[in-house]
């Protein structure tokens, strides 16, 4: 079982990743068989192709992503991210708040993710 300090690890390298836009340092983040759901109540993206196309869609319809993180816990193998994520599109940017339990494997690597937000309560800043 990794250690709450792996699994802390993967979530900032995770959210690191997806800061600086970096497809392949997503990737690497998941195991080849992982399963990402964002939101939680979407389908699932299931292995590495799938996920690489959620994040070329996400990622594509935004000019950047900023991350204020709060917290990181780890429980065993899985762990929750807190954070805010901020959104560039168009010239103008939202943020919202953000909830991301994870399930990591003894290689590090991110098995399952699960995403939860609230777009209703997205909030357009400056």
């Amino acid at each position: 079982m990794p250690t709450g300090a792996q699994v802390r690890d993967a979530a900032e390298r995770y959210l690191d990743a997806i800061v600086k836009r970096d497809i392949d340092a997503i990737l690497a983040c998941f195991s080849p068989d992982a399963v990402q759901r964002d939101p939680v109540t979407s389908p699932p993206n299931v292995g590495h192709e799938a996920i690489r196309v959620f994040f070329e869609n996400a990622l594509g319809a935004s000019e950047a992503w900023h991350v204020t993180r709060h917290q990181i816990l780890a429980c065993g193998s899985a762990g929750a991210s807190m954070f805010t994520l901020k959104v560039e599109v168009g010239g103008s940017a939202m943020e919202f708040d953000v909830i991301e339990v994870i399930e990591v494997r003894d290689d590090g690597t991110i098995s399952s993710l699960d995403a939860y937000w609230d777009p209703d309560q997205i909030r357009m800043v400056s």
